[in-house]
């Protein structure tokens, strides 16, 4: 399983997540075609089965067309964060689904999508007070943010591209695509945006995901 890339997802949701909230993650999965694994007799199993199972028993896993799919435990908690190693076909249907999660939660506070398989460890902090400090190749930015800053802030800011994907959720890229790399151009001119409101950022990637 698996092919050449890892890539990864986090959601942090202004409410606990609820149950009702997680079979609706499940309908979404079944749109995109996933199926569930199981890891000790490595065989598929039903998605019914994943989703009775895997939040207590990491025994469970997820399929896209064969490659890995790790989806974290949500239940009270206020974060979905999911890892795959894929294709670029698969990696297409990745940032899709996080789309579709972040519609189906509405109040998001931040999300996003880039490669590695771990989130800076001090992003939880951070995003509660509505500060940046990382910034990422797809950022979702929520109602706390767009009103804390304006709307004008996000699109304003030097990306590659800005667009609500509800009413209260903005994506900002600064890849053109979830394979890219976010290049120094975009890099600089984006910091030299974000300067004149006294913030810095750093620009996530697989070499530097562990640093505080």
């Amino acid at each position: 399983m698996g092919s050449y890339k890892s890539f990864s997802s986090l959601i942090l949701s202004k409410k606990p997540i609820s149950q009702k909230q997680m079979i609706e993650f499940f309908e979404i999965l079944k749109k995109y075609e996933f199926e569930g694994y199981d890891y000790n007799s490595r065989r598929k199993v039903d998605l019914n089965v994943f989703l009775e199972n895997s939040l207590n028993d990491f025994q469970y896993g997820l399929l896209y067309k064969n490659d890995d799919f790790a989806l974290s435990n949500t239940i009270n908690e206020n974060y979905v964060g999911y890892t795959m190693d894929n294709s670029a076909e698969a990696s297409r249907i990745f940032v899709n689904l996080t789309n579709d999660f972040c519609k189906s939660l509405k109040e998001i506070s931040f999300s996003y999508v880039d490669d590695g398989g771990s989130s800076p460890k001090d992003i939880e902090s951070y995003i509660k007070r509505l500060e940046f400090k990382w910034l990422f190749k797809y950022n979702y930015f929520g109602k706390e943010y767009l009103e804390k800053y304006g709307e004008d802030f996000f699109l304003n800011i030097p990306s590659v591209s800005s667009e609500f994907i509800t009413q209260d959720i903005i994506r900002v890229d600064l890849s053109k695509d979830i394979l890219s790399p976010v290049d120094v151009e975009t890099q600089k001119n984006v910091s030299k945006y974000l300067s004149q409101f006294s913030i810095k950022v750093r620009y996530y990637n697989q070499k530097n995901f562990f640093i505080d």
